[in-house]
């Protein structure tokens, strides 16, 4: 799947993932302050997810210049990456219904949130984390993140090294 990140340059997920243990961060949006939060408490855990063996990808339904405004905000040291189709979300089943009051007041951002005018409610992606093994599968998932479940540094390192083991495993 490609996708552009950051510096509207085109980034390969698919590519970037094979073979490598990630932490894939799905977030709503710019709007969302629990997708901010997450991106903060990623870039302040990433030394210890690094350790574990892990890259940390983000990805974002904001096109490539709201992109650049979060980039330039927080300071992130990893990939974040624009879907404005909801791809990535929609392919690891992630979406929910929008609320239409939610829909109206982001109309002009850039985001689809309709797969397609067929498509029945728009949908938005749950913050949550993914944590993909070197074989490409998927590990653990935990969804609605901050705004649900606190984000928690130990419990996400701890659970790297998990996936990190299991994925070896799996690999023979």
């Amino acid at each position: 799947m490609i996708l552009e990140d950051g510096l509207r340059q085109p980034y390969d997920l698919g590519r970037a993932t094979h073979h490598r243990l990630t932490v894939l961060a799905l977030l709503s949006g710019h709007w969302d302050p629990y997708s901010i939060q997450l991106l903060k408490e990623l870039r302040n855990s990433e030394q210890d997810i690094l350790d574990r063996g892990f890259q940390i990808i983000a990805v974002s339904p904001d096109n490539t210049y709201r992109l650049r405004g979060i980039l330039d905000r927080l300071d992130l040291p990893f990939v974040l990456c624009s879907d404005t189709g909801l791809k990535v979300a929609r392919s690891l089943g992630l979406v929910r219904p929008m609320p239409a009051e939610k829909e109206k007041a982001l109309r002009n951002s850039g985001i689809r949130f309709r797969d397609s005018d067929k498509e029945p409610a728009p949908q938005m992606a749950d913050p949550s984390l993914v944590l993909l093994g070197e074989d490409g599968k998927v590990y653990l998932r935990v969804t609605g993140l901050i705004e649900k479940v606190p984000f928690n540094a130990e419990a996400l390192t701890k659970a790297c090294g998990q996936v990190r083991v299991k994925s070896a495993l799996n690999q023979k």
